[in-house]
């Protein structure tokens, strides 16, 4: 059942922002960056970036690393309003758009507000497929010159919900962990022809810095084997590509 009706939206951004901060608020936060520091919390952030993680993680980045120069993209749908009021209670700015609806209006905010904002984006939301990279965050990355820095997370103790992105709610008193990539450069003359080595490349990065964060919820151990493997697997592909010209 949808929520439509105004006080019912407030009322669930509300409760949505309070068991998020109960849940949360218990939990026991590690993070660590390959490379250099581009965690949201890190007062000197070298330049403005564009921060992809997964749907079905939200929850983590959303009670840790609230901030009003963070501007969240939410889906304009009914049920993007109450989460819109949840991440602003949270500490969020907000912007109202989705790949399939109201997708240019806020792709025209974003522009407008690229010179003093990061940007946060479940590139695979609001509806999926669960863990496939949409080209928005590329044409975004393009348009505004700003890098993608995509960030894995996990909990040691958690539910999975019975939705499409099976979201990670975290249980109390459990171990939260994150984990950034370096950035991404997206070329600023990048086409529609040119667009998916790039696409590729995020959500592989992507993948590999949640396999990361999952392996430390799940062992104790932090590594950056998943990571490493990633660029020796990059190196080949470049140098199997200048040596088919």
């Amino acid at each position: 059942m949808k929520i439509r009706h105004p006080l019912l939206m407030k009322s669930a951004s509300w409760l949505g922002t309070r068991i998020i901060q109960t849940l949360c608020g218990t939990m026991r936060y590690q993070a660590r960056h390959i490379g250099e520091n581009y965690l949201p919390d890190n007062p000197a952030v070298p330049r403005r970036v564009i921060y992809v993680f997964w749907h079905d993680s939200m929850l983590i980045p959303a009670y840790f690393y609230g901030r009003k120069d963070i501007y969240a993209l939410v889906s304009p749908h009914s049920d993007g309003q109450w989460l819109a009021g949840m991440l602003e209670r949270l500490g969020f700015s907000t912007v109202r758009g989705s790949s399939n609806r109201g997708g240019a209006e806020a792709m025209r905010q974003m522009l407008r507000l690229s010179r003093k904002a990061h940007f946060a984006i479940s590139p695979d939301g609001p509806r999926g497929p669960r863990r496939e990279l949409k080209d928005g965050p590329i044409f975004l990355a393009a348009r505004t010159g700003m890098p993608i820095v995509p960030m894995g997370f996990a909990c040691s103790r958690s539910w999975r919900a019975r939705s499409w992105d099976r979201l990670c709610v975290p249980k109390m008193f459990g171990r939260g962990y994150g984990v950034t990539a370096p950035p991404i450069a997206i070329p600023r003359d990048l086409s529609i022809d040119t667009l998916e080595p790039y696409r590729q490349q995020v959500e592989e990065s992507l993948h590999a810095v949640s396999q990361i964060a999952e392996r430390w919820a799940s062992t104790g151990q932090y590594d950056t084997y998943d990571y490493d493997l990633l660029g020796r697997t990059n190196e080949a592909r470049h140098e199997t590509t200048l040596a088919s010209r």
